[in-house]
């Protein structure tokens, strides 16, 4: 369930929208960064480097799992999400785009944590200062902010 409000999709009517070339290069993107993420941590593992080869592993299930269930997110049923505005036939097909699609920004947003991670687990091979690395878990999460005051302000817009 995508909760995002207290206004339940239940009673919306049911529509099916197919992903724009827009919703599909953000999958795209995602997918891209969950690879990043998982040769990060594998390029490390497979030469050897690493102490504890169970926490590696660990990351890497716990990235794929994420990134699948934000994937399924963009294509949720519109019952499954509660939206910030009341949704009514008027503005159903609007609200069920802005919510699959900020749905799609999120699983960029942790893939980008996922990275960050990556590099985070994996400094003692790629040598990056922990300095630059924070201000990676920072811009991320500027852009998680940054997302979520967008997607209210699209969706308070198209009551």
């Amino acid at each position: 369930m995508l909760n995002l409000g207290s206004y339940p999709g239940k009673k919306a009517p049911a529509i099916r929208l197919i992903p724009t070339r827009t919703d599909r290069v953000l999958e795209l993107i995602a997918v891209l960064l969950w690879l990043a993420a998982c040769v990060l941590i594998l390029i490390p593992f497979f030469r050897g480097e690493v102490s504890d080869p169970m926490q590696w592993i660990f990351f890497i299930l716990i990235s794929t799992g994420l990134f699948a269930l934000c994937f399924w997110m963009g294509y949720l049923p519109i019952r499954l999400i509660n939206f910030p505005v009341p949704v009514h036939e008027g503005n159903v097909g609007y609200q069920y785009l802005y919510a699959t699609r900020f749905g799609r920004v999120l699983n960029i947003i942790l893939q980008l944590y996922a990275v960050s991670s990556a590099f985070s687990l994996a400094n003692d091979y790629y040598q990056i200062p922990m300095n630059t690395i924070h201000l990676l878990f920072l811009g991320t999460t500027g852009l998680f902010v940054l997302s979520m005051v967008v997607y209210y302000i699209i969706a308070f817009r198209h009551r």
